[in-house]
């Protein structure tokens, strides 16, 4: 083990704290001792004294602090932190500046110990943060350490055996799809927003999707964030809600909350589990994703402002209409749409009012994709707006008679548009997550974040649905997920899957995209 060998403890008159060097090699020795034991618990608690005391003192740059940090994620590493010990890898590789053998001992440490960290992801089934973590320990090794220096090709060899290994999972999971080619039907475990007294368990049946399609999802959600935006609060007595706030830190899903000043978002009861709803639909279509509520009244503006820039989410799904006579809140936050709309992708309801009045504010604002309702057949639900004459898509999804969490563990089931837009943005989450796959290649990845960019993707989902009725044609395009993001027959091998998948997504980026 490396010790702190370059505190100077005989000069002193250089101004040097002797009493509080002392006090840190008594403390080092009691370290080296416990890990010579392997009592990581003792050498987490030993090591994190000396930080205490260094603070303030020594520079966070200084070889002796990187070193009490590096043996630091060696303790938390051997308990199995190894987020945390992650975490401080990541801020040691940004600040060891190897010019001298120290730093550099240093350096080819904390390498090493990152190299155990990816050991402890596999079992873990995080193999592409195991990737990640060795591409940017391999760039940081050639650059510090050399090309040809040995930790260098160690680093090389894991990279080369975790992809492989990447790819095998992958396969795996493709099988797994294909063996389930008979598509047995089953209820889609989504939830919905706003009621309606046509539809109940007398008049319609329950809605069903194929299983593998559900299947699908659950093999693709990962990471993105979903901001919720609604008007009113989030049951977090709920046992569905409870659910996610109740996983490891890793696993939770849960992120972050806001409300303007003198509210509050969260209540043991939410009025009409309009909020609720919205945030656990988003869920259920997109599972791994990091959900964000956000309750909105008139400061709406403030409320994208916060998930844009705060919470840097992907998506907002806003499942809410403004007032035709509030012009002063649609002024303000039509020029905050017009501000992030290349930043994050926006959908909204477009409206439960039927035939008499269009698409509602803010779903006829250009930046935002409308969401329209439709049973799990394909057809539209009586209560959508006509479609508009502006928008070439008039995109539809599953929004009628779906079970949601309701006042105390009841469920019931519900129909709107409002449940149609967050089930919209969580296949969108989808589509994000297969793009940010290792074995995808988008060639314009900036496109994905871009209405104009989901939409095209979007096309290559839809079912025309087309009805005549009493002499007018209604045109709405319902979204069929598996349709674009489904194992084929034909597809030879993972590898094939996946090319197939990218390159449709890459067509839909056409030369004509713009």
């Amino acid at each position: 083990m490396t010790r702190m060998e370059t505190m100077n403890t005989e000069d002193k008159d250089s101004g040097v704290d002797v009493t509080r060097i002392e006090k840190l090699r008594r403390i080092e020795k009691k370290a080296i001792h416990a890990t010579n034991i392997e009592d990581w618990e003792t050498v987490e608690a030993r090591y994190s004294e000396m930080l205490r005391l260094v603070d303030g003192w020594l520079a966070p740059g200084d070889p002796n602090v990187l070193l009490i940090r590096t043996h630091l994620t060696e303790a938390l590493t051997n308990q199995g932190k190894i987020d945390q010990a992650i975490d401080i890898h990541h801020d040691l590789l940004d600040r060891i500046e190897p010019d001298t053998d120290v730093e550099k001992a240093i350096l080819n440490q904390v390498l090493h110990l990152q190299i155990a960290v990816v050991e402890m992801l596999l079992p873990r089934n995080r193999g592409k943060d195991a990737l990640n973590i060795l591409q940017n320990a391999l760039e940081v090794s050639v650059e510090g350490l050399g090309r040809k220096h040995e930790t260098t090709d160690s680093i090389r060899e894991n990279h080369s055996r975790v992809l492989e290994w990447e790819r095998r999972n992958i396969q795996k999971r493709m099988d797994r799809l294909k063996a389930k080619a008979n598509r047995r039907d089953k209820t889609v475990p989504v939830t919905a927003a706003t009621g309606s007294p046509i539809y109940s368990p007398q008049t319609t049946p329950e809605i069903r999707l194929p299983s593998s399609t559900a299947d699908t999802f659950d093999n693709k959600a990962v990471g993105l964030g979903i901001c919720i935006a609604g008007d009113t609060r989030l049951n977090t007595e709920h046992p569905d809600v409870q659910k996610l706030k109740q996983r490891t830190a890793k696993e939770r899903r849960l992120r972050g909350f806001w409300a303007p000043p003198s509210t509050d978002w969260r209540a043991d009861q939410d009025e009409d589990g309009h909020g609720t709803t919205c945030a656990m639909v988003a869920h259920k279509v997109a599972p791994n994703a990091d959900i964000y509520i956000a309750r909105v009244f008139k400061d709406r503006k403030h409320a994208l402002e916060h998930a844009v820039n705060d919470w840097q989410v992907d998506i907002i799904s806003m499942s809410f209409a403004i007032s035709k006579n509030d012009k002063k809140t649609k002024e303000a936050m039509s020029a905050k749409l017009e501000e992030i709309k290349d930043k994050v992708l926006l959908f909204a309801a477009a409206s439960n009012s039927g035939r008499n009045d269009g698409r509602a504010y803010p779903a006829k604002r250009p930046e935002v994709i409308a969401i329209h309702a439709a049973h799990g057949g394909g057809g539209p639900w009586k209560n959508n707006p006509l479609p508009s004459s502006d928008d070439a898509h008039n995109f539809s999804t599953l929004g009628m008679y779906v079970e949601t969490p309701y006042t105390g563990q009841a469920t019931k089931r519900v129909s709107g548009t409002s449940v149609a837009c967050p089930v919209a943005a969580g296949i969108a989450a989808l589509v994000l997550e297969f793009c940010r796959q290792p074995l995808v290649t988008i060639k314009k990845p900036e496109r994905l974040k871009h209405k104009k960019g989901m939409e095209a993707i979007f096309s290559q989902m839809y079912n025309r649905f087309e009805a005549s009725k009493a002499g007018k044609e209604e045109d709405y395009f319902y979204l069929r997920p598996w349709k674009l993001m489904v194992v084929k027959d034909t597809d030879d091998d993972t590898a094939a899957a996946w090319h197939r998948v990218a390159s449709l997504i890459n067509e839909a980026f056409g030369e004509d995209y713009y």
